[in-house]
This record gives C-alpha cells, structure tokens and sequence, in this order.
C-alpha cells in the first residue's frame, strides 16, 4: 500500500466522489488514483485494502 501515489485532485468531468465512503472530492484533496482508472480519497482505499488483506 505504500507505493499508491497519492495526487491532489483536480477538477474531473468523470470522477466527483469517492467511491469507498461517497463523499464528494474538494479540489487540492489527497486522492489515489488507482490502476483500474478509479479514483478514492488517499485514507479510504488505504484503510479499504487493509481490510481486504488481513
């Protein structure tokens, strides 16, 4: 999990909400983009894949 590249988001014509708790993105917060093209809040897909794995 600590080689997701975490960018601050930029305005997105396809993606405006997480999809782990469904809030929507505010401009400049951490976010992960994934290989599967989908994006999430830095904190959620780590604690989401945590969950996942153990």
């Amino acid at each position: 999990m600590e080689a997701l590249e975490a960018k601050n988001f930029e305005e997105s014509g396809d993606c405006e909400s997480c999809k782990v708790c469904r809030e929507d993105f505010v401009i400049g917060v951490e976010v992960t983009l994934m290989p599967c093209l989908h994006i999430f809040h830095k904190g959620c897909i780590v604690v989401w894949l945590g969950s996942r794995y153990t």
